[in-house]
């Protein structure tokens, strides 16, 4: 007996369907790297050529996120990255964190790597005997606003000058998540992203509509001192000035 063999419209049907679960397999960051991206190429690129539409692959899937672009690629090092910036060059200064502020900064991870291990913060001007500030990191949530607490990192004495590091291990989703820090006094000062359009840092949130040099870089909400609250509050504002420098680094195992 001859086995009849599957006709075109169901090898297109089955091969259609493989292409959307590696697709979201790979947008879940349940897979990720050359391979995963190698193996969705090859079977967009022949679903096109069986249809005669060698444009498939980008209607079905959209271009990948950039990582290959130099404002996004990671290094897992002891070098550090900063938050609320793209890999570019920024101006710095020094400015004071009031107090039960809590303030949070974007971080992009295209792919790999992915798990966080230290945040770091230079106190500029020390607060009194048991200053304190704390830190942590929000899963992105709707409309670029901060959502679920992913980690709170603990506190950092910020009574005397210097760099203050926390040490851990935190993985981070693909995509965007927001890095923040939550001080008891307004009289610390912390070195900072200047304000303004040469500034260097992402502006993320867009420009002031009347003044284009003011870039809004992070978003702020009254927070009284204390554990960071497992949602990040509503009613937030966005922020163009007083926007803490904190820097990270990735894990290399």
């Amino acid at each position: 007996m001859v086995q009849e063999l599957p006709s075109l419209e169901s090898r297109l049907a089955a091969l259609d369907r493989r292409v959307k679960d590696l697709e979201r397999i790979q947008m879940l960051g349940l897979a990720g790297g050359g391979d995963i991206e190698a193996t969705l190429q090859r079977h967009t690129a022949l679903l096109g050529i069986l249809i005669g539409d060698q444009t498939l692959g980008n209607v079905l899937l959209g271009p990948f996120p950039g990582s290959l672009s130099s404002m996004s690629v990671r290094r897992a090092d002891s070098e550090v990255y900063i938050a609320g910036t793209l890999n570019g060059t920024i101006t710095t200064t020094t400015e004071p964190l009031i107090g039960n502020i809590l303030r949070v900064m974007p971080i992009y991870v295209p792919e790999f790597p992915n798990i966080i291990d230290s945040l770091t913060m230079e106190v500029t001007a020390a607060g009194v005997g048991g200053t304190k500030a704390r830190l942590g990191i929000y899963q992105d949530g709707v409309n670029l606003y901060p959502g679920k607490l992913l980690l709170d990192a603990g506190t950092i004495n910020v009574d005397s000058i210097g760099f203050k590091t926390i040490t851990m291990r935190q993985e981070l989703p693909r995509g965007l998540s927001w890095v923040g820090v939550l001080s008891d006094s307004g009289a610390v000062q912390f070195r900072s992203i200047a304000s303004g359009s040469a500034s260097g840092g992402w502006a993320i949130l867009g420009h002031l509509n009347t003044n284009y040099s003011t870039e809004y870089l992070q978003w702020f909400v009254a927070r009284a001192f204390g554990v960071l609250p497992d949602q990040f509050p509503a009613g937030g504002a966005k922020g163009a000035s007083n926007t803490p420098i904190i820097a990270y680094t990735f894990a290399t195992s």
